[in-house]
């Protein structure tokens, strides 16, 4: 049901190694991807994160660390991987993060089973991290901090689009271009829910358009 996008879409320049390049556009499907993000996963890190918009609501964010940074690698930048699925289509992207974060969900809340944090609630943290309103994406590390404005390792015409003056569009278009190929997180977030558990809903109308259009968020 996932797509492959045909390298004539999905151009991954020179500048990226040969061996590499190959690898990402000849990388498994995109459930195998996530079966083996969940299979290598050997430690997850929790916080409560509080919701700046409306005080009331809190998500649960989990960092996964996997022991092989090329299946992230295939996570973010395979010609089969997450941003693959929303540039095939939003919903088609929505399905994959579905998909990936209910798989994700059930490896953070089997450690929240075996040790609930002091003052979550073990019903709180369950509907947050399996909300409808949950995404995964890639650890946003020092890769974006030092990603450069000039940087063609992937190259997408429908992501390429003329952006003018308007400097968050050029910020997305930026790190849409950009092939992370170290890191080995993902990240969870769930939805916001209240400790009466309430659920907010999303805060990212356009997360799905924004990653169809620019191949980030």
């Amino acid at each position: 049901m996932y797509a492959r996008i045909d390298p004539s879409r999905w151009k991954i320049t020179e500048t990226v190694a040969v061996e590499r390049r190959d690898q990402l556009l000849n990388a498994p499907d995109f459930q195998v991807i996530v079966d083996r993000l969940v299979e290598k996963t050997d430690k997850i890190l929790m916080v409560r994160e509080h919701c700046c918009k409306s005080h009331d609501y809190f998500r649960v964010v989990a960092t996964l660390h996997c022991t092989q940074s090329r299946l992230v690698d295939f996570f973010h930048n395979a010609n089969t991987g997450y941003r693959a699925q929303y540039l095939e289509s939003p919903s088609l992207g929505d399905a994959a993060n579905a998909y990936c974060s209910q798989q994700f969900a059930s490896l953070v809340e089997a450690k929240v089973r075996k040790k609930l944090p002091g003052h979550w609630s073990l019903d709180w943290a369950s509907e947050s991290i399996h909300s409808k309103c949950a995404k995964s994406w890639i650890y946003q590390g020092l890769w974006i901090r030092n990603a450069r404005e000039d940087c063609e390792d992937l190259k997408v015409d429908a992501w390429s689009p003329k952006c003018g003056t308007d400097k968050d569009k050029r910020r997305k278009a930026r790190y849409g271009r950009q092939l992370p190929g170290e890191e080995n997180r993902i990240v969870l977030k769930g939805g916001w829910i209240s400790i009466d558990l309430k659920c907010l809903g999303s805060l990212k109308s356009e997360r799905a358009n924004d990653i169809h259009r620019y191949g980030f968020t």
